[in-house]
């Protein structure tokens, strides 16, 4: 039987054809710039704002951010946001302090707020896996993403990048 070691293998222009730990393997990202609303104190998919990816190994880990421009009309709202996996929560609170979320956020009928997070997955599989974001608000009031009234309108993005385990 014959083994071959090595460091590392790169092409001519000194890029790496082996992929090691830690590497980028590819990134996929969904922006939405339409509009999304509700009143649900029940999380709720925010339409749009999803991205599907298939690992290339089971051992990669996947790198889900999302950023989110929203407001809503109410003083005392209170918005809640979460990261699923097909039909799993990932990156939550500990249980016990309230509604379990990935991030939140007291929001103010008279601004946005502009909300951003990173979790880092380890689906442990190679097929194909698709992530969303689901929001929630308390407090009464509507929660609008990528607007406020007729002010402004913003976007919305959720990127997943596959790292090599």
């Amino acid at each position: 039987m014959s083994l071959i070691k090595t460091d590392a293998i790169q092409t001519l222009a000194g890029k790496p054809i082996v992929n090691s730990t830690g590497s980028v393997l590819q990134v996929k990202q969904t922006a939405k710039t339409d509009t999304f609303s509700t009143t649900s104190n029940s999380f709720v998919d925010v339409t749009g704002l999803s991205v599907s990816i298939t690992p290339s190994a089971s051992t990669s880990k996947i790198m889900v951010e999302f950023h989110i421009g929203a407001h809503t009309t109410s003083i005392a709202a209170e918005v809640r946001y979460k990261i699923v996996r097909g039909s799993t929560d990932i990156g939550l609170g500990d249980s016990g302090n309230g509604t379990q979320c990935t991030t939140g956020a007291t929001t103010n009928a008279t601004r946005g707020e502009g909300i951003s997070m990173k979790f880092l997955d380890s689906p442990s599989t190679t097929s194909a896996t698709t992530y969303k974001i689901q929001a929630s608000v308390s407090g009464g009031g509507t929660l609008d993403i990528n607007k406020r009234s007729s002010t402004y309108s913003a976007i919305s993005t959720i990127t997943v990048t596959e790292i090599a385990g």
